[in-house]
């Protein structure tokens, strides 16, 4: 088995890696290519269908079985379970983690649009 490194959160939106793993990459870069590669599309918030472009709208989209049989109550709870399929917390500091994943993730997915980064499909879509 796979052994992730551990951290644990450090300030708002960063994290410190306390315990080495089997690989070096950064959390909020895993973080941001999950947001990435879960994007929702188009969805239904306050009556609105629209891109979703907030953290916001990642809560409110659906999400589907995967290969391994999970599924999540939405994207965004998709999103920050996946995130320890390559990482670890330190234990304790698990409710403090889900809060700097909130933060972290509003700002990236922000970003991302920002930057045009939506996937490629998407975008041609529109």
């Amino acid at each position: 088995m796979a052994r992730h490194p551990l951290i644990r959160p450090d300030g708002e939106k960063n994290w410190l890696r306390v315990g080495e793993g089997d690989h070096s990459r950064h959390v909020n870069g895993i973080l941001g290519l999950l947001i990435k590669e879960k994007f929702p599309g188009m969805v239904t918030l306050g009556g609105v269908t629209e891109p979703a472009y907030t953290w916001a709208h990642y809560a409110a989209a659906p999400d589907a079985r995967d290969r391994e049989g999970r599924v999540f109550p939405n994207r965004a709870e998709r999103v920050k379970a996946e995130l320890w399929d390559f990482f670890r917390c330190e234990p304790g500091l698990e409710a403090r983690a889900a809060a700097v994943i909130d933060k972290a993730a509003k700002k990236l997915v922000k970003d991302m649009c920002l930057r045009g980064g939506a996937p490629e499909t998407f975008r041609a879509g529109l």
